[in-house]
This record gives C-alpha cells, structure tokens and sequence, in this order.
C-alpha cells in the first residue's frame, strides 16, 4: 500500500480543508493518480457513496485504496472515519473489487486503516 501512498502530491497532505478521494491500482499492477471525489470543510468532508463508487468503476480498476487528510494533523480515525471504511469495504466486496484499505494523511504523517 506503499506505493498508493507515494501517488498522494505532498500538496494535498496540506490543503487546509478536508478532502477524500482514491488511488486505483489496474490490472497491470500499476498504480494510478489520486482521484479527489470531494473537498469539504476543515474538520470533515461528505461524500455519496454512489458518487464514489460511480467515478471508481469508471475506471475499471482491480483495486482502489480510499485516501483522506486530516488538515489538524491529528492521525487518529474517527468513528465517521471507521464507518466509512466499513460501507465500503462491504461495496466493495459486492461489486468484486479490491479494498485493502484507506489511508489517513497530513502532513504530520499518515495512519492506515485496514480492510479486514
């Protein structure tokens, strides 16, 4: 998951607000460019699963790896943070499509949740 982690610009560890998004990694092993969904406020971000989802698929990866910033600096999850990572997983597994996780990022570091 390291190499999803380098395809997040050190510019987006900083923006002041927050943001989620994806990196997907394709069949030929390869790992895209981050894909920013939404940009929210300073302390969260919402987003549609359906939209999420929607501009995952569109790219018709073998994987994805959901990415967000905590512009705080704080790497702890939050409990939006965990459930979100939950309701995807369980959309991920139903559509067949590899979630080994999301990572948490700023520019204090960076914290991975998993997808077990």
């Amino acid at each position: 998951m390291r190499r999803a982690l380098a395809r997040i610009p050190w510019t987006a560890r900083c923006e002041p607000n927050e943001w989620l998004g994806f990196v997907p990694r394709y069949r030929s092993g390869r790992w895209g460019k981050l894909r920013v969904v939404e940009k929210g406020a300073k302390t969260h971000v919402h987003v549609d699963p359906a939209e999420l989802f929607a501009r995952i698929l569109t790219l018709r990866p073998e994987a994805f790896v959901l990415v967000h910033n905590h512009p705080s600096g704080a790497l702890v999850p939050s409990q939006a943070d965990l459930l979100l990572t939950d309701q995807v997983r369980a959309v991920a597994r139903r559509l067949g499509v590899g979630f080994p996780g999301h990572w948490i990022v700023a520019a204090s570091g960076e914290h991975w949740i998993a997808s077990c």
